[in-house]
């Protein structure tokens, strides 16, 4: 499965259960709730996106490990961006009024909501279901390349995906034509 596919799961599993949590606090569903289902989209994705970013961009031959380094990667700057945000919206807990007291409510639920679907249910799903590793590994090479990374001969250059047998071969042209 693919890894924008687990981000919108979990924007979609947080936004439900911000409806629930609508009916829990006793609000009911109006312009300001609705505001904040909307935000919550960006909110979420925003801590589900890091997390699967790093996914996919650390090198590790199965997917436990990819998600255990995607989250010593990223895992604490998810956190402290939670952390902040939640800090910064602590203020309005002293306010009165039912709009303020909605807004505080929920963006606080969103934010320990998709903090805690990026940090905890993510990693797990990205480990069991997320996808495979697209690390690879030169088996063999002819081909003529300089230390600063400049081809200087033809040949080939066989890969194989690290965790599977699968390879692949590839050519490069002669010089000659350049």
């Amino acid at each position: 499965l693919s890894g924008t596919l687990l981000s919108v799961l979990v924007v979609g599993v947080v936004d439900v259960e911000l409806v629930g949590m609508i009916y829990l606090a006793g609000f009911n569903i109006n312009t300001i709730t609705m505001i904040l289902l909307i935000m919550a989209i960006g909110l979420v994705a925003d801590y589900s996106m890091h997390i699967v970013h790093a996914f996919l961009h650390v090198e590790a031959k199965n997917r436990e490990k990819r998600a255990m380094l995607a989250l010593e990667k990223v895992g604490g700057s998810v956190f402290l961006g939670g952390a902040s945000t939640f800090f910064g919206i602590l203020a309005l807990s002293f306010a009165g009024g039912e709009v303020i007291m909605t807004f505080f409510v929920m963006f606080v639920s969103m934010v320990v909501l998709g903090v805690a679907h990026g940090l905890i249910f993510l990693p797990i799903a990205l480990s069991m279901i997320g996808p495979r590793t697209a690390v690879v590994e030169v088996v063999d090479s002819t081909l003529g390349v300089t230390a600063d990374g400049e081809v200087v001969s033809s040949g080939s250059i066989l890969l194989r995906s690290i965790g599977s047998s699968k390879s692949i071969t590839l050519r490069a042209p002669s010089l000659r034509n350049f």
